[in-house]
């Protein structure tokens, strides 16, 4: 009887611990600031378009890649892909080009 109360309670206390490592975060907030003309090809138009992200959170985040779906009054308009990485620290912002 005491094994099994001694194993509820381990399972109790590792799964309680388990809950602080995932940490609330709120969601960033992500504008267009602009967006800029890119040398296009043949009918292709192609545009570099700059958004500040801001992060409203304790953490810093890590970024490996971005990858970007522009919408305009819910319908597709571009979408690109860029190899950036870095780090937006704690409660600040950074303002990332994606060509789309």
């Amino acid at each position: 009887m005491r094994r099994i109360l001694a194993l509820t309670l381990s399972l109790l206390l590792l799964s309680l611990s388990a809950c602080a490592l995932f940490p609330n975060r709120d969601p960033l907030n992500i504008n267009v600031v602009g967006i800029e003309p890119l040398q296009s090809q043949e009918l292709e138009v192609r545009f570099a378009v700059k958004i500040r992200v801001q992060n409203p959170n304790e953490t810093a985040i890590d970024y490996n890649g971005v990858a970007l779906d522009l919408e305009v009054n819910g319908r597709p308009l571009a979408s690109g892909v860029s190899d950036q990485s870095g780090t937006i620290a704690r409660f600040s912002e950074a303002v990332l080009i994606v060509p789309v």
